[in-house]
């Protein structure tokens, strides 16, 4: 069960859950949906202010499935961040598949 919810391009993410975020993308109108191939990369980055240069986290994938793990986000203080998604293909074309948008880092009951 993926505990990480995709709403309006936003995300909601509770504070050290476990989840997967897959990278869904067409490479033109009407294509078939992209597959990763040896080469290419996916990179999930997030910041507190959309502004901000350094980042509060940065993940890279070449599956195109951001696993993210307890020690991802247990620390973070709650509250609304920024990511965007880019992929980079072997061949060296880049695109901004997600985001700019909000990320949502949210408390659960039991603390985490």
């Amino acid at each position: 069960m993926n505990v990480i919810i995709i709403e309006h391009g936003n995300i909601l993410h509770r504070r050290g859950d476990t989840g997967v975020i897959r990278v869904l993308m067409r490479l033109y109108e009407n294509a078939p949906p992209f597959r990763f191939r040896e080469g290419d990369t996916a990179t999930l980055t997030i910041k507190k202010k959309l502004k901000d240069e350094p980042f509060v986290l940065q993940k890279e994938t070449e599956d195109g499935y951001f696993v993210m793990f307890h020690e991802d986000t247990a620390k973070l203080p709650f509250g609304v961040y920024w990511y965007d998604i880019k992929v980079r293909l072997k061949e060296g074309q880049y695109f901004t598949v997600a985001g700019p948008a909000q990320y949502h880092i949210l408390p659960s009951v039991q603390g985490g």
